[in-house]
C-alpha cells in the first residue's frame, strides 16, 4: 500500500514539474501539411456602392458562399498563395473565410487579398494585368466583371486575418446598347473592341447582339472609341476625346456608331452624309465651317461675315494672305490675318476642328476630308468611279467609288448627286453633287467634290466655291 501511494505521489511531481517546464498553451488549428487554418470575416462586398441592377438583371454587390479569393504573402522570400473559400454570409453582407497558411509564416505578414481567384497571377505577384483580365469578355451579366483588391495582415499565433483595406472594386461595369447614328437601328456585335487611352479590349459575345455588360478600368479625362463589326461584317465606329468613370460604379449608356468603309486611303469614309441615316440619302447641307443649317445660303446669312454686310469684305475667321487688300484681313496692304493675329488660317484644323460640320454635328473623331485627302479619292489608279442613276434600286443618281488598292478591293461607297443651296432654294438635286473639303482656297473661296454627268466632265473632280453657299458633308475619321 505504502509503494503504491509513493508511485502515486511521484506521477503527480512529474506532471506538476512537466507543466511548468513546458508552458503548456492551446494548440493552433493545423491542417495535415502543418499549414496554419486561418477563419475571418470580410466586411459586406458593396463596400457603399449601390449594388448594380437594370430591370431584371443584376449584378449583385454582396460576397456569395463557394466564391474564393486569393491571399497573396510572403515567406522567407518566396511568393505564396492561400485559396480562401467563403464558408458564410450573414445578413449584414459580411463574410467568413476560411483558408490555411504556410505554418512558418510569422505573425504581422503583410497581404494581398484579390477577387476572385481567377483574378490572382500565376507567380502570385499580384492581380492580373487589365487586358488579361477583361481583355476578351463575352458580354453577359455575370460575376467575374467584378475585380476587386484589398490588403491586409495574417496572425499566426492567435490564427487571424486583420483586414487593413476592405476588397474594393478594379473596374467600372457599363450595359452598351449599340445604335446605327441617330435611329433606333440595332448594330448587333461580334465583336465590339473598345479602346482605352490606348490600350484594347475585346467583347465577343457568343452571337451577335446589340445589348453589351462590359468592366473597364476606371479613367480620369481619357480617349474611348469603339468599334463593332456586326453580322452582315458591316463596320462601325464612334468616339469621345475626354471620358471619365469610376471603379465599382455601374453606367449604362446608348453607343451611337456610325457605318464606315476602308477605302485603302488610310482613312475611315462614312457610308452616308451628315444627317443621313443611308447612303442613298441627301442629308444636310451646310455653309463652309458651318455647324448648323440654314434657310438661306448667302453672304448676308454667313456665320463669319458681321451682321449687316452683304458681301465677305469683312470676313473675320479663316483667312489666308490671298493679295485682297481691300478687305479687312489686310491693314495698309499688310495681312492682319484672324483678329489681327497675322496667322494665315487655310483649314478647320487650325482652330482643332471647332467649326468642322462633321466633328460637330457626328461628334467622335469625324471631321470633313481635306483638299489633299479629296485628290487622293479621285486618283483613278486607286480608285475606280462610276456613275449610276439608280443606285440599289432607289432611283438616285451618283457615284459608286469601289477601291483598286490592294488588300481593300472591292470595297466602296456612294456619293448621291447631292445638289446645292443658294440663297433660298437648292438646285441640281440629283443630277449633280457637291461635297466641302476642310481647305480654303483663298479667303473667300474653299475647295469641293463636284460630281456631275458624265458629259463634259469626267463627272468627278475637285472645284471651289464661296463659303456661303450651301453643300453636303461626307465625314472621315483616321
Amino acid at each position: 500500500m505504502k509503494q503504491v501511494f509513493s508511485l502515486f505521489t511521484l506521477a503527480i511531481a512529474l506532471l506538476a514539474c512537466n507543466k511548468n517546464e513546458m508552458n503548456l498553451r492551446p494548440v493552433n488549428p493545423v491542417d495535415r501539411d502543418g499549414n496554419v487554418v486561418i477563419t475571418a470575416t470580410l466586411s459586406p462586398k458593396s463596400n457603399g456602392v449601390k449594388a448594380v441592377s437594370d430591370g431584371g438583371d443584376k449584378i449583385i454587390a454582396s460576397w456569395a458562399t463557394s466564391e474564393h479569393l486569393a491571399i497573396l504573402y510572403e515567406v522567407g522570400g518566396v511568393k505564396k498563395m492561400a485559396d480562401a473559400e467563403i464558408i458564410d454570409v450573414d445578413a449584414e453582407g459580411k463574410a467568413t473565410i476560411n483558408f490555411s497558411v504556410d505554418g512558418s509564416t510569422p505573425d504581422d505578414t503583410p497581404c494581398s487579398i484579390i477577387y476572385p481567384l481567377s483574378a490572382c497571377k500565376d507567380d502570385y505577384s499580384g492581380v492580373k494585368e487589365a487586358a488579361e483580365l477583361i481583355g476578351n469578355q463575352d458580354g453577359t451579366l455575370n460575376a467575374g466583371l467584378d475585380v476587386r483588391v484589398g490588403a491586409g495582415s495574417i496572425q499566426v499565433s492567435t490564427p487571424d486575418l486583420e483586414v487593413t483595406a476592405q476588397p474594393a472594386a478594379q473596374f467600372a461595369i457599363f450595359k452598351f446598347t449599340i445604335r446605327s447614328g441617330n435611329s433606333t437601328t440595332p448594330v448587333n456585335a461580334k465583336p465590339l473592341v473598345i479602346n482605352v487611352d490606348g490600350q484594347d479590349f475585346t467583347v465577343t459575345p457568343a452571337a451577335a447582339t446589340d445589348v453589351l455588360y462590359v468592366a473597364l478600368p476606371a479613367v480620369s479625362g481619357k480617349k474611348v472609341s469603339f468599334e463593332a463589326t456586326d453580322d452582315a461584317s458591316n463596320n462601325f465606329t464612334c468616339s469621345k476625346a475626354s471620358v471619365s468613370f469610376a471603379a465599382g460604379n455601374y453606367y449604362q449608356t446608348t453607343l451611337k456608331m456610325r457605318q464606315y468603309v476602308l477605302m485603302g486611303d488610310g482613312l475611315k469614309w462614312a457610308v452616308c452624309n451628315i444627317g443621313a441615316e443611308l447612303p442613298h440619302e441627301i442629308g444636310d447641307y451646310y455653309s463652309w465651317g458651318s455647324v448648323t443649317t440654314q434657310t438661306v445660303y448667302n453672304w448676308p446669312h454667313y456665320r463669319f461675315v458681321p451682321s449687316g454686310s452683304t458681301n465677305y469684305y469683312r470676313m473675320f475667321k479663316y483667312t489666308i494672305p490671298d493679295n485682297d487688300t481691300d478687305c479687312a484681313w489686310y491693314q495698309n496692304g499688310v495681312f492682319v490675318g484672324d483678329n489681327g493675329d497675322g496667322v494665315p488660317h487655310k483649314d478647320l484644323a487650325s482652330y482643332d476642328y471647332e467649326d468642322d460640320t462633321a466633328r460637330q454635328i457626328w461628334g467622335s473623331s469625324w471631321r470633313m476630308p481635306t483638299y489633299a485627302e479629296w485628290k487622293v479619292l479621285l486618283n483613278s489608279s486607286k480608285f475606280n468611279w462610276e456613275r449610276t442613276t439608280d443606285y440599289n434600286g432607289t432611283g438616285v443618281t451618283g457615284f459608286v467609288v469601289t477601291s483598286k488598292v490592294s488588300g481593300y478591293q472591292g470595297n466602296s461607297i456612294f456619293f448621291p448627286s447631292s445638289g446645292y443651296w443658294f440663297n433660298t432654294s437648292k438646285s441640281k438635286v440629283n443630277v449633280e453633287g457637291s461635297y466641302w473639303s476642310g481647305t480654303l482656297n483663298d479667303t473667300a473661296v474653299a475647295f469641293y467634290l463636284y460630281i456631275g454627268p458624265e458629259s463634259g466632265t469626267s463627272g468627278h473632280t475637285w472645284a471651289v466655291s464661296i463659303r456661303s453657299t450651301g453643300r453636303t458633308v461626307r465625314a472621315v475619321m483616321e
